[in-house]
This record gives structure tokens, C-alpha cells and sequence, in this order.
């Protein structure tokens, strides 16, 4: 099914406005989906960053607390008991429960006795007790007993078997025996840093920030799941990674085997072998890109519909003057010409326009001029035959009919006289025969001669002259040039013809008295000229259908005909050049 210009234009314009949206769109998506990515690492960068520095300004400040409460230790004799003195028992307690980032202080001597204060139930009247360490403490106060400044480090298991505890250590003497002074620090206070339940920091419903220990357990609250602390196992490649000394940003999946923005890094901090990661889901955090192609699509099928309208107009306003262009074809298809399109376009289609309106009218002219000349060869042809009718009815009735009456008569006279006069009159009878046959020759002759069959154009050329020459006043001159003596039999009749036609008017019309025909064969054509010194091409005189029979001839067999004066500028050159190729 064929498509109209205005539907393909409709198409095509939909097409291109709708690529050129698309990418358009497509380019905005992408750009503002990066710009999105990258300020959302950046952000959690920001964030864990923040976290990192408050994790290491809080384990700074529990160095502190460690060196003070130890500077107390040292001036006073808490061999034995911490809580005899009650003055010393009240400031301790004040100052701890100042900081509320502490479970447990312990005192561990060389002869293996450990004093505890337990501050994790009540922190206003803390439990104290002595006993005798685990295995694990004993292990550790074999390797840090020659420790001579403040520490940190994660005990396993830890204390009240615990998973493990995050200790605040420094040594100290005890009697002038080494020691060792422990705070265990609270995993609330390190929850309190690590996890805030704030919407304003960024992180929206689902970013988290959290801490992972090198047996890949998390040490801090985790947002989605209870009881997250050694419990929950974080074996992701942004814990690997940052494992591996390695800091940056990657879309990851998390414990939860859901895609997240990821943030990652070590902790830095001397004696915890820690990492810390800040991420958000990925989803949550695509919700403005996510909306902004909402939005590009909206706008999409908007800026398509008004498109569809605005083309469609355009389309119709450039296919409405095609579509007249179409019909008027049609007409000239047809055969009706000369009607034109008025329509005023200063553009290519009305270029267009202008040209078709000319093409019209330059057809219906050549049509009436072609009708003319049709049926003025029509005409010709006809006046031609009745002319040619006439002059053989002519020429038969005053030549031999005038002959073939007079042997008629001449007959019947034999019939009524003696054998001699007979005899006379038979032999006249036999003459005037002799005559009526050369006539009807002559007559033959004229119509077709036959040596133009036999023997070909120049020769009958040559006797036509001849014969011009002989029973006219004219002179009459023939001369050839490199040609041959026959060509294609319709050439040599229509050239001949030309000829004769035109060596009649010379002599009928232009009253010529020298007449010469000049008969050459060129490189490339064949050329006919016969000129003489007659009246020339005179408006007055009347040369009937002679001349239009021969331009007619000359076109016939692909050539062409030209009048002018001769060389000397008076009478008549007639010229005929026929390629020879054609011949």
C-alpha cells in the first residue's frame, strides 16, 4: 500500500524529533544518574569519614581516662581493695560515670589476682570482686606485662564470656610489682557513635554505618537486624577490600545480599584490627534519578504529541501544492495541457511550481504546433497526390490521349482508302506509336525512374540534370564529390526527390537561368546543395507544398534541410545534410 508524502513526512519528522528527545534524554539520564552516584559515595565518604575521627577521638579520650584514673592508682595503695576507701571509691566513680563509656575496670597483678569493679548493672554502686583471671587474661597479661604506655586491644573471648571486649590499657606498679589497669569499654557508647537514627544525616531509611572485625563479625548495631554484634558475619567485598589496606567507594552487595552504595576503609586505630563501611541502598538512593526519567519520559511522549501536531500541519502545507502537482500530472498524462497551478511558494516547491506551469504551457504550444504541422504534411501530402493526379490526368490526356486519338483517326482513314495510301498511313500510324510508347516512358520516368533502382542515385542525379538541361532554357550543372553510386534505397528516393522538387521551383517559380547541383560525401555527413541565381526566397511568390515536402524528406531519413541566398548573396542555396551514419 502506497504511503503519502504527508504520512511519510509525519514519520520521518516524528522519528528524527523523537531520536533527537531520546538522546537528548538519554544523555540527561546518564549525566544526572553519575552526578547522583558520585554524590552519593561522596557523601558517604563525608560520613565515614566523621565516623572514623569520632571512633579515633573517642578511643583517644579513653587513653586519657586510662593515664588519669592510673595516676590516681598510683598514688594511692589499692592493692587489695578499691572500694575500702570510700572518698577514693566516689571520685572514681564520679569521674567514670562522667564518660558513660565503660562496663568494667579491672586490676591485674603479677601474682595472678584480678580485681574487678562491675559498673554494667549499676554504675552508682558498682560490685566489686576478686578472683582469678581466665586463661585468656593470663594469656594476656604475659604478653602486654612489659608494656610501658597506654594501649587498646579486643580481647576473645572477652569478659563474662563475652565474644569479645574492647580494652583500655596501661601498666602500672602495684607494691613495686607490675600490673596492669583495665577499662572495658561499652559497646553502647561505640553503638552510640556508630549508629544514629537521624534524617538529616544523609542517610535517609536505609544508609548505615558499622564496624567489622577481622573474624568478618560485625562489631556495631546493624540498622536491619537484632543483636547484629558478633552475630552477624559480613564476609562482602568492601570488608575484603578494606581488609586489604584498600580505601574506596563500590556498588556492592551487603550482608543482606542486597545492592548498596559502599564506602570502606580501615579503622586506624592502634591494637583494634577493625573496618568501617558507610552504605545505602541502592534503590533508595536511585530515587531522584529515578524520577527524573520519569519525568524525561513524560516529557518525551508530551514533546512527541505536540510534535505530532505541529508536523502534521507542516506536512500537510508541503504535500497539499505535491498533490496538485500530482492531478495537473495526471492531466498531462492525459493529453490536457495548458492548465497551470496558482500557487504563490517562494521556496523550492514553488520553484517547482513554476517549472510545471511552463513544462505546461511549452507542451500545449509544442502540441498545437506539432497538431499544426501535422496536418500541414497531412495537407501537403494530400495537395501532393491531387497535384501529381492532376498533372498525370494532364499529361495523359493531352499527350497521349491527343497520340492515341490521332492513330485512332489515322486508322480509320486507312480503312476507307486504297492499299497505297494505306500503306502511308500505317507507316505514320507506326511512327506516332513509336512516339505514344516514348511518352508513356517519359510519363514512367517521371513517377519512378527506373535507373534510380538499377543504378542508383548519382546516375539518376545526372540524367535528371541532363534532362532539366536539355528541354528547358536553364543550364544545368551537375559535379560529385567522393560519393558513392547508391545509398539505402529510401535515401537515394527522398534525396532525389528533393532534387527534383527543388529543380522544378528553380525553374517554375524563381525563373533561374543557371542552376548547379553539387552532390559530396563528407567525414561524417552527406551533403545535397542546389543553388541558383532566381528571384531568391521572394515573400511574393507562392511556392505551394514544395518546400514543406522537402524539409518533411530530409527529416524523414534523419536529416536536414536549410535555405539561405547563394555565395554570391542573390537567388537560392538549398542545403541538405544527412549524417552518414544513418546511411
Amino acid at each position: 500500500m502506497k504511503k503519502s508524502i504527508a504520512k511519510k513526512l509525519i514519520v520521518y519528522f516524528l522519528l528524527l524529533s523523537l531520536i533527537s528527545t531520546a538522546i537528548v534524554g538519554l544523555y540527561s539520564y546518564d549525566k544526572a544518574r553519575k552526578a547522583l552516584i558520585d554524590r552519593t559515595f561522596e557523601q558517604l565518604i563525608s560520613l565515614r569519614t566523621e565516623k572514623q575521627n569520632r571512633l579515633k577521638g573517642f578511643f583517644n579520650q579513653r587513653i586519657n581516662d586510662i593515664s588519669s584514673i592510673a595516676g590516681l592508682f598510683s598514688t594511692e595503695n589499692q592493692s587489695s581493695s578499691i572500694t575500702k576507701d570510700k572518698n577514693f571509691l566516689k571520685y572514681l566513680n564520679g569521674y567514670l560515670q562522667a564518660s558513660k563509656s565503660y562496663t568494667h575496670l579491672m586490676l591485674m597483678n603479677s601474682d595472678s589476682s584480678l580485681i574487678t569493679l562491675d559498673y554494667s548493672k549499676d554504675s552508682q554502686h558498682p560490685i566489686e570482686s576478686q578472683s582469678t583471671p581466665n586463661q585468656a587474661l593470663i594469656h594476656f597479661f604475659k604478653i602486654h606485662k612489659n608494656q610501658t604506655t597506654p594501649f587498646i586491644t579486643e580481647l576473645h573471648p572477652g569478659l563474662n564470656h563475652h565474644f569479645s571486649s574492647v580494652l583500655v590499657c596501661t601498666p602500672y606498679q602495684i607494691n613495686h610489682q607490675p600490673g596492669i589497669l583495665l577499662l572495658e569499654v561499652s559497646a553502647a557508647s561505640i553503638n552510640n557513635i556508630m549508629f544514629e537514627n537521624n534524617p538529616y544525616n544523609g542517610l535517609g531509611k536505609t544508609g548505615e554505618t558499622y564496624l567489622v572485625g577481622k573474624d568478618y563479625l560485625m562489631r556495631s548495631n546493624s540498622r536491619f537486624k537484632k543483636d547484629a554484634p558478633y552475630n552477624i558475619s559480613v564476609k562482602t567485598v568492601g570488608v575484603e577490600e578494606a581488609f586489604r589496606n584498600k580505601t574506596g567507594t563500590k556498588k556492592i552487595r551487603d550482608y543482606r545480599n542486597i545492592p548498596v552504595f559502599s564506602s570502606f576503609s580501615k579503622v586506624n586505630i592502634e591494637g583494634l584490627d577493625w573496618v568501617i563501611l558507610a552504605e545505602i541502598d541502592v534503590q533508595e538512593a536511585m530515587i531522584p534519578i529515578t524520577n527524573i526519567r520519569n519525568n524525561i519520559i513524560y516529557l518525551s511522549v508530551l514533546i512527541a504529541l505536540f510534535l505530532v501536531s505541529i508536523v502534521a500541519v507542516l506536512a500537510n502545507m508541503i504535500a497539499a501544492p505535491i498533490k496538485k502537482l500530482k492531478l495537473e500530472t495526471e492531466k498531462v498524462s492525459q493529453g490536457i495541457f495548458g492548465e497551470t497551478i496558482q500557487e504563490a511558494r517562494e521556496d523550492e516547491i514553488g520553484a517547482l511550481i513554476t517549472s510545471f506551469n511552463q513544462m505546461t504551457m511549452q507542451l500545449k504550444e509544442q502540441t498545437e504546433r506539432l497538431e499544426t504541422e501535422r496536418m500541414l504534411r497531412l495537407s501537403s501530402m494530400i495537395d501532393g497526390q491531387e497535384m501529381e493526379r492532376q498533372r498525370l490526368s494532364r499529361e495523359l490526356h493531352d499527350s497521349l490521349g491527343q497520340m492515341m486519338l490521332a492513330i485512332k483517326m489515322k486508322l480509320e482513314r486507312a480503312l476507307h482508302t486504297n492499299f497505297m495510301k494505306s500503306r502511308d498511313i500505317i507507316q505514320e500510324t507506326q511512327t506516332l506509336f513509336s512516339s505514344t510508347i516514348q511518352e508513356v516512358r517519359n510519363i514512367s520516368n517521371d513517377l519512378m525512374p527506373a535507373v534510380l533502382n538499377e543504378f542508383g542515385l548519382i546516375t539518376a542525379l545526372r540524367n535528371l540534370v541532363s534532362e532539366i538541361d536539355k528541354n528547358t532554357p536553364a543550364e544545368v550543372t551537375f559535379r560529385r564529390e567522393n560519393t558513392k553510386e547508391k545509398y539505402n534505397q529510401r535515401a537515394d528516393t527522398y534525396l532525389y526527390r528533393i532534387a527534383q522538387e527543388a529543380l522544378n521551383n528553380a525553374i517554375k517559380y524563381a525563373g533561374a537561368t543557371h542552376i548547379e547541383v553539387h552532390f559530396q560525401e563528407t567525414e561524417y555527413e552527406l551533403v545535397l546543395e542546389i543553388s541558383d541565381d532566381g528571384k531568391g526566397l521572394d515573400e511574393n511568390i507562392h511556392w505551394g507544398n514544395g518546400i514543406p515536402n522537402m524539409k518533411e524528406r530530409a527529416s524523414l531519413i534523419g536529416g536536414k534541410l536549410t535555405m539561405g541566398k547563394n555565395e554570391e548573396g542573390k537567388g537560392c542555396r538549398i542545403i541538405v545534410t544527412v549524417p552518414s551514419s544513418l546511411l
